[in-house]
This record gives C-alpha cells, structure tokens and sequence, in this order.
C-alpha cells in the first residue's frame, strides 16, 4: 500500500524533488527505440504492411514490458528501499547481479 500513490521527496543527492514529467523522461526511450525499425525499411518485403503493424507490437510490448516492471518493484520492494537505495534493480537482478552492475 505505501508504493500505490505518488510521495515525491527531495533527492538528499541532488536536492531535486521528482514529478511525473521528470520520470516520465525515464520511460521516453522505450517509445523512441523501436521506431528505429522504421530505418531498415528497404530490407523489407512489404513495408507498408510491416512497418505499421510492427511499430505498434513494439510500442505495446515495450509499454508492457515497463509497466509491469514499475508494477512489480512497486508490490515486492519497499517503499524506504526504493527511495534510499539508487541501485535497486542492480541488487535484486535476476539472473547475476554483477551483469547489471558493470
């Protein structure tokens, strides 16, 4: 319950307090990168076709993909180790931690 509605606080770091916009920006690569795609369009049989339907899958599977991130980090991880600990994703990786931590 503690991780279910936004509580923004200054970053003892930086000083910075976050908004959505601010982490927004986090999410903003996963739409950009599979419009890469659209770049290899002369390798493709039918680009009219492909390019459409698969920059949408693209879109939608990355959106899953990082919802349901968010999702389970906000259900399994406490609300003090999300905010205190900047490598929390690094520490609980799956399957070698120190892949992630490189």
């Amino acid at each position: 319950g503690d991780n279910f509605l936004p509580a923004y606080e200054e970053d003892p770091d930086t000083g910075i307090t976050p908004n959505f916009f601010f982490l927004l920006s986090m999410f903003y690569p996963s739409v950009t990168d599979p419009l890469q795609g659209a770049n290899l369009s002369g390798v493709l049989r039918n680009p009219s076709k492909s390019i459409p339907s698969g920059t949408m899958a693209a879109l939608g599977f990355t959106t899953t993909v990082y919802f349901l991130v968010v999702w389970l980090f906000g259900l399994f991880v406490a609300n003090d180790t999300l905010k205190g600990d900047k490598l929390v994703a690094a520490n609980i990786a799956w399957p070698v931690a120190e892949c992630v931590q490189v």
